[in-house]
């Protein structure tokens, strides 16, 4: 099977039934709105630039691979014939090329390319016959990024990343224009209808710039479209929200609804305290780490000081509230909130350079753990809080572009290990072991060939079979844990990619974060009303489940035993406890007091007993 990589995709300004297509196999055209097409070349072009007064005319950039010289080409007839212009580059080596045109004068073609780290800027004034360099010794961060020519002036120009620089003397010199807008910046297009305005596209939105005036306008203010890595939930109500977004740090949703940002850069991995609503913990890019102990209204860096894999893992013990752990690489582990760090790993036949960058802990028993380099293609099992390490062995190969994007412990099997693949091999997404790590079992079944970034369990909604949850690049999709069938989930969702998944008990809700369409949520399949079967001490049934303000108990005891029923929640509190009769067959409880939430049923005759799980929801 051949893998094709499709770089851009170009509309005739003047007839919308021709289509460009620019691809690793060649560049192609359609000419009936993309019912048939047309192979004009083998070369691998990476973008297609039509002369902004003659659309026939239209110019091309090389990949710089599989052959195809990174240089500018010309084609005057629509793509029948193309013609090489620029000379730039080593062939051998490839070049990152991107060029600028202008309606201010269609002669002028301004390029930008990157060949063995070093930037330059090129002009040409004539068409493209021949190309100047207006400055040797342009600042790095010019020759990165977008670039664009004025329409209203063709000698000011506009690139650069992450911040965007300004020529106004045709690349001669380039100065910060100071313009109040976010970073990075990954898009400019003129407006079609007012050559005043270029839209700027970068990681905060969407700007429009008036090129005559200087003026700014946020265009995306009000949208949702952050773009999160991570997400948290709260389990103490049913509002908090914590995640780490892409270039715009940790967003913090209150018990008010309000949203705040604790701390700028990449946001990663973030949790709150399970019990202490005050306490927060965030992370940025490369093992940066942010703690608070009063809700974010100050903050504290706690991580050591070494460098991690970009995205920064953070991840709470889920048996101790004030233990935590994280990795550069190795896994060290805190017991006071992240005040001091002890190293779990001592991974030597690894490079220092290389950083471990999955992580997951087991929900059941925290000395179970697994970890990978996935770079170096290396992953490890532990069963006793890092005193031994086993290897682990990955389910299928890896290629470029498609690796494991997560490796979890089981919630209820400390044995078996789930991964999920993020790339786009057909059939490699999700496999299961249950062994450690030592033999897996394919279980991708029916999914699309769509990239998978995230996995998660419900453990509450059948104890022997649990529900599995998966993010994709198209959505959420779930099994049960013995079926071979994968069903979408959700409706309403957009079709986004989905980078984190979060259970949330209390109310019973699956909550993702979004690759730019911010963070949903949606039910969970309500559990069912349980009865406790005949080899239990007492025949128990009870009812409604989910419970609003009154449990009712119906009991058949067969054995003549007195008994003992208790109700705890999650956190092992009991809130309820008595002794019962033989004679007994009716009682009620009152919950109206009690918080939204998963609780446990436990009946007891003093040799035996049985749990059952209830769901408090008002």
């Amino acid at each position: 099977m051949q893998l094709v990589r499709y770089h851009s995709l170009a509309m005739h300004p003047t007839n919308s039934q021709i289509l460009f297509s620019c691809q690793s196999d060649g560049l192609f055209r359609t000419n009936n709105g993309g019912n048939t097409w047309t192979q004009l070349s083998n070369l691998e072009f990476t973008s297609i630039h039509f002369n902004p007064l003659n659309p026939n005319t239209m110019y091309l950039t090389g990949s710089g691979f599989n052959g195809s010289p990174g240089e500018i080409f010309r084609s005057w007839d629509n793509g029948n014939t193309i013609t090489q212009l620029s000379g730039f580059a080593n062939p051998t080596i490839p070049i990152f090329l991107k060029i600028a045109l202008t309606e201010a004068d269609t002669n002028y073609i301004l390029a930008k390319y990157n060949q063995l780290g070093n930037n330059t800027i090129a002009l040409s004034t004539n068409g493209g016959l021949t190309f100047n360099i207006p400055n040797n010794s342009i600042p790095l961060e010019v020759g990165q990024g977008e670039i664009a020519i004025s329409y209203l002036n063709k000698n000011r120009f506009y690139t650069g990343f992450p911040p965007v620089y300004k020529s106004n003397n045709a690349g001669v010199n380039w100065f910060l224009p100071g313009y109040g807008w976010h970073v990075d910046t990954r898009g400019l297009k003129h407006s079609p209808f007012n050559k005043r305005y270029i839209y700027f596209c970068n990681d905060g939105g969407i700007y429009k710039l008036d090129d005559s005036t200087d003026a700014i306008t946020n265009l995306s203010n009000t949208l949702c479209i952050t773009t999160f890595y991570t997400l948290d939930v709260s389990e103490s109500d049913t509002v908090r929200l914590l995640g780490g977004a892409l270039d715009n740090g940790n967003r913090y949703k209150r018990n008010n609804g309000i949203w705040s940002k604790p701390n700028g850069a990449d946001g990663f991995d973030c949790f709150m305290h399970n019990t202490n609503g005050s306490i927060s913990f965030t992370s940025s890019q490369k093992g940066v780490l942010y703690r608070t102990f009063n809700d974010w209204q100050t903050q504290t860096n706690f991580g050591l000081s070494q460098l991690a894999t970009f995205g920064t893992i953070l991840r709470p013990n889920p048996q101790n509230n004030n233990s935590l752990y994280t990795t550069y690489h190795d896994v060290y582990k805190s017991t006071e909130l992240g005040d001091n760090w002890q190293p779990l790993s001592s991974f030597n036949t690894v490079p220092f350079s290389y950083k471990l960058d999955l992580f997951d802990v087991s929900k059941k028993d925290s000395l179970v753990m697994v970890t990978a380099y996935t770079s170096y293609d290396k992953y490890y099992y532990t069963s006793n809080e890092g005193l031994t390490w086993q290897n682990m062995f990955p389910p299928a190969f890896s290629f470029y572009g498609s690796d494991i994007s997560s490796l979890t412990v089981h919630d209820n099997n400390t044995s078996t290990i789930i991964a999920t693949y993020n790339g786009y091999l057909d059939t490699v997404k999700v496999f299961v072991s249950s062994d450690k790590g030592l033999t897996w079992q394919n279980i991708t079944y029916n999914l699309p060939n769509v990239p998978i970034y995230c996995f998660v369990m419900d453990a509450f909604s059948d104890t022997l079979h649990p529900t599995y949850y998966i993010g994709t690049s198209v959505g959420v999709y779930s099994k049960k844990e013995n079926s071979n069938q994968w069903s979408y989930y959700g409706n309403g969702l957009p079709n986004s990619f989905v980078t984190a998944l979060k259970i949330r008990k209390s109310n019973r809700k699956i909550v993702a974060a979004t690759l730019g369409r911010s963070i949903w949520e949606a039910d969970l399949p309500l559990l069912s009303p349980s009865s406790i079967n005949e080899t239990s001490p007492a025949v128990v049934t009870y009812y409604p489940n989910p419970c609003d303000n009154e449990l009712s108990i119906q009991i058949g005891n067969t054995n003549s035993k007195t008994y003992q029923i208790s109700i705890m929640n999650l956190q092992g509190q009991t809130l309820y406890k008595r002794l019962f009769n033989p004679t007994t067959v009716h009682i009620k409880i009152p919950t109206y007091n009690w918080p939204n939430g998963i609780y446990f049923v436990e009946v007891n005759n003093g040799t035996s007993s049985i749990k059952d799980k209830l769901l408090i929801r008002h």
